[in-house]
């Protein structure tokens, strides 16, 4: 990227600006590095045993809140097709690219939640 500066003045700011970008960058990348590493040296875990009451747990929790959301990406359907007296197909759609999203997040935090039996073992 090219750019003037009108000053010196100017120039030295948005060098020292630049050079702090740059320090930045270098910051947020290292705690990256870092769990790049920590997932390398970390051993594959055995097969765990005992997880049937675990996936039953997490599946029912997961369950539940994909439910919690199509329940409420159905009432923001129904109470705009009410008011409105027809469906915006756009609104639905971002509604439930919206939902889903969510659903996805929550599903991923509870299995992130806990580890599964058998993975935290020595």
């Amino acid at each position: 990227m090219t750019e003037s500066f009108a000053s010196l003045p100017a120039l030295g700011k948005a060098q020292k600006e630049v050079a702090e970008y740059h320090r930045f960058w270098e910051l947020s990348r290292q705690p990256v590095q870092v769990n790049e590493r920590i997932c390398r040296v970390r051993p594959i875990p055995e097969a765990p045993t005992g997880s049937a009451s675990w996936q039953k747990k997490t599946r029912e929790a997961i369950h539940q809140e994909v439910r919690q959301e199509v329940d409420g990406l159905l009432r923001v359907i129904f109470s705009g097709r009410g008011k409105a007296g027809v469906i915006d197909l756009e609104a639905v759609e971002m509604a439930m690219r919206s939902a889903l999203h969510r659903a996805g997040v929550a599903a991923l935090s509870e299995l992130l939640r806990h580890d599964p039996p058998g993975l935290g073992d020595p």
